[in-house]
């Protein structure tokens, strides 16, 4: 009897004292960031001063003569004029430098390469059903026959006790 006892305490205890897992893995997560950047630029293209003249006869019956026409640019000067039946011309380019945008020209690229993260996650466990009423009746059930065995176990235990000190 002592042994059943005994037995039957160790049991409780085994039940009563559940361990659970807390198991975590570890995920090693490897980025690559590749950022790059275009930037326009603009140049300047330095056009050099340059004259050109040119004559042209204008067929009229008496010889005329006019004033000269003036036509100013950012780039050039134009004259004109007749003079003895003849429409001149002359063109006087300026010196100047012109802008020129080409875009994304620049390009300047930054890599991030392998960078590790060690991140804990925990492991995926299946999800709680709730319990239908049987098994709600069949658990109470049990719990109250966990409780009817250790109240019979420690009552048994006390008494063997008290015979003991009565024995002695």
């Amino acid at each position: 009897m002592k042994k059943l006892s005994f037995i039957l305490i160790i049991l409780a205890i085994l039940f009563l004292a559940s361990c659970r897992s807390s198991k975590t893995s570890v995920q090693t997560i490897t980025k690559e960031v590749i950022r790059v950047e275009y930037r326009d630029t603009t140049i300047f293209v330095k056009i050099p001063g340059d004259t050109v003249f040119h004559n042209t006869p204008v067929p009229v019956a008496i010889n005329i003569t006019t004033p000269i026409d003036r036509l100013d640019t950012r780039f050039a000067t134009s004259l004109a004029w007749i003079e003895n039946s003849l429409l001149r011309h002359t063109l006087i380019q300026k010196e100047t430098d012109v802008p020129a945008t080409i875009t994304g020209a620049i390009q300047r690229s930054t890599a991030i390469t392998e960078k590790e993260i060690r991140v804990p996650y925990p492991v995926d466990r299946p999800t709680r059903m709730p319990l239908r009423w049987i098994e709600k009746a069949l658990l109470i059930s049990g719990l109250i026959a966990w409780g009817l065995i250790l109240a019979y176990t420690i009552i048994r235990i006390r008494k063997s006790l008290t015979l003991k000190s009565l024995i002695k």
